[in-house]
This record gives structure tokens, C-alpha cells and sequence, in this order.
């Protein structure tokens, strides 16, 4: 164990909303998800994929559904590598999670859901690719001004995206 108790962890934090997480831990954290504290109320964790549970703590309240908390290497396409995109074998998470209006993308750009319900996790598995997902063509945060927040700072090889004061 690494000595934290979790992985994402909300702590004094109400309405908190952590969805569509793809968390292999490999035995590495006690939990994938914690809220933390009595001021941590109405938040909600769905559709998150993992290895291990998630955690109401210290008189937290939240709401979970569609999490699939038994997720294995097997079902992604090079955990090893840290790609945890969905192979087109991880039936127990695609198309098996609730749909969220708040939720329209995956970490890639693609649309939710591809078929009749969202995925489960981070990735949304798309048919015809193999198992494997490509992301979209990568484009510098310069290059479109409307994608990025009014604080933008380039910084040598990378973006700075924190605010300057």
C-alpha cells in the first residue's frame, strides 16, 4: 500500500460529482474512491471502473450507481503502459452504464454514449478500431483560442494553465 487511503478522494466538498473514471490500482490504494467528512453531502459517484471500492467516510453522503468496482487488466488494451482503453472483451463495463447529460465525451473526445447506454469508465469503447482507441489528432492549446481558459500561459515545452498573478 502507498499510505493514502484512496485514489480520488472529495473531502469537505458538497455536491461533489465524480463520474466516468477508469482506476486500476493493482492493490496499490485501500480505495478508488473516497468522500470524506460530514460537510461532504449530495455528491455522487457513477459509472466509475476500478479495482477497488469506493468509500463513504466520516459522515459523508453520496449517491452510487453503475459503478463496476471488479475491473482487471484483461479489459483494457495496455494497463502495464497506463492506455486503459476499453478492449471490445470488457462486456461487463461497455454499454452498461447510466447515461449522464453532463457527461457527453470520453477522455478522448468521443462522443457518449456509441451504443444504447454510456460505457462504464473513462473510455468509450468505439467498434471497428481493434480493441484499441486512437485519440484525436493532438493540437496545441494555441492553436485554438476557444479552447483554452483566458489565463493561458505558454511555458517552454508544455502549458502553464494556473493563473498568473
Amino acid at each position: 500500500m502507498s499510505g493514502s487511503d484512496g485514489s480520488i478522494i472529495a473531502w469537505n466538498s458538497p455536491g461533489t460529482q465524480i463520474d466516468h473514471n477508469s482506476i486500476l490500482l493493482n492493490g496499490n490504494e485501500y480505495y478508488a474512491i473516497e468522500f470524506r467528512f460530514p460537510t461532504s453531502t449530495n455528491g455522487a459517484a457513477r459509472n466509475n471502473l476500478a479495482d477497488a471500492p469506493i468509500h463513504l467516510r466520516d459522515g459523508a453522503a453520496a449517491t452510487l450507481g453503475s459503478n463496476l468496482l471488479t475491473a482487471v487488466p484483461g479489459m483494457f488494451v495496455n494497463p502495464a503502459g497506463g492506455d486503459l482503453h476499453l478492449l471490445a472483451s470488457a462486456t461487463s463495463a461497455i454499454d452498461q452504464g447510466l447515461t449522464l447529460s453532463t457527461v457527453i465525451n470520453d477522455f478522448d473526445g468521443d462522443r457518449r454514449p456509441m451504443g444504447d447506454r454510456s460505457d462504464i469508465g473513462a473510455d468509450e469503447f468505439t467498434a471497428g478500431n481493434s480493441g484499441r482507441m486512437e485519440p484525436p489528432a493532438a493540437k496545441a492549446a494555441s492553436d485554438d483560442p476557444a479552447m483554452r481558459p483566458t489565463d493561458y500561459q505558454p511555458s517552454g515545452d508544455y502549458y502553464d494553465w494556473r493563473k498568473t498573478r
